[in-house]
C-alpha cells in the first residue's frame, strides 16, 4: 500500500488569485478590506460610526510628484498606532504624517481600518512628535532618480529581494520603483542602499510614494523618517476616539 497527496481545485480557481465573494455575491472580509478608495472609506464610516460621508471629497488630493517637503525644527508630526507606544528605538524608521491633511487622513480613516481588523478602538492612539532637526524630504520625481541609480549599481540584491515578495516564478513587474517602494518596509539590504544614498544627498525622510497613489489611503506627502531615534522628540500620546475621528473627517470635507 502507499500512500500519496492528492489536491483537488474548484472551478475558476487560479494560483496567487484570493476569492473575495461569497457564493451569494456578497464580499468576504478580505473582499472589503480590498476595497478600492471611495468604496472602502465609504464602508468604513458607515461600518464604525453609522454615518455618510462625501464622496465628492475622495480624490481631493496633491499629485505633483515635483513637490519635496521640508520643515523647520519644532514643527510637529504624527504617527496612528494600534500598539503601546512608549519610546523609539534605535536605528528605527517611522511612518509619519507632517501635514494637517494627512494627519487627518490617517487619524480617521487609518483608526478606523484599524478597528475593522480587530483591534480595541481603545487602543488606538496618535503620537505626536516634535522635530529635533530640520525635515527634509525628496519630491518622488528626485527620490525616482535616487532609486534608479542605487538599483543599476545594485541590480542583483534588488531583485532577489523584490523576488521573495513577488512570485519567483513570474517575471518581476516592470517598474521596478514602483515594486520596491510597494515592499519598502520589508525590504533588507536594498533598503540600507537606498536610505544611504538618499542621506548622502541630504535628505532624513523618505516619501512614502505608495500611499500617495498606489494605495486605498491617497495621502499627498506621508513620510518614513529614516533615522526616527535623532530626529523625533517631546513624545505626546493621546487617544483617537470617535469624537477625534469626526472632527478629522469633518476638516477633510467628508461630513
Amino acid at each position: 500500500m502507499s500512500l500519496y497527496l492528492e489536491h483537488h481545485g474548484i472551478k475558476g480557481q487560479k494560483w496567487g488569485v484570493r476569492r473575495y465573494q461569497n457564493p451569494d455575491g456578497t464580499l468576504t472580509e478580505a473582499g472589503k478590506i480590498r476595497l478600492k478608495g471611495s468604496e472602502r472609506k465609504s464602508m468604513l464610516v458607515d461600518e464604525q460610526l453609522g454615518i455618510k460621508i462625501n464622496k465628492n471629497k475622495f480624490n481631493d488630493h496633491d499629485k505633483n510628484e515635483s513637490k519635496s517637503l521640508q520643515l523647520k525644527k519644532g514643527n510637529k508630526v504624527y504617527h496612528v498606532t494600534p500598539k503601546e507606544f512608549k519610546k523609539l528605538n534605535n536605528g528605527q524608521d517611522l511612518f509619519i504624517s507632517a501635514t494637517d491633511r494627512d494627519r487627518n487622513m490617517y487619524k480617521s480613516f487609518l483608526s478606523l481600518m484599524m478597528r475593522h481588523k480587530g483591534f480595541d478602538k481603545k487602543s488606538i492612539k496618535e503620537v505626536e512628535f516634535e522635530l529635533k532637526k530640520d525635515l527634509n524630504a525628496p519630491s518622488n520625481n528626485k527620490q525616482k532618480d535616487i532609486f534608479n541609480k542605487v538599483y543599476k549599481e545594485n541590480k542583483k540584491v534588488f531583485d532577489d529581494e523584490l523576488k521573495q515578495y513577488y512570485s519567483k516564478d513570474a517575471t518581476l513587474p516592470k517598474d521596478k520603483y514602483d515594486a520596491f517602494i510597494k515592499t519598502l518596509d520589508k525590504s533588507g539590504k536594498s533598503k540600507t542602499y537606498f536610505y544611504n544614498e538618499l542621506k548622502n544627498n541630504g535628505y532624513n525622510a523618505v516619501l512614502d510614494q505608495h500611499d500617495v497613489i498606489g494605495s486605498w489611503m491617497q495621502a499627498s506627502q506621508p513620510l518614513i523618517v529614516m533615522d526616527a531615534v535623532n530626529t523625533l522628540g517631546n513624545i505626546k500620546v493621546r487617544d483617537i476616539n470617535d469624537k477625534e475621528i469626526k472632527k478629522s473627517l469633518k476638516k477633510l470635507g467628508y461630513i
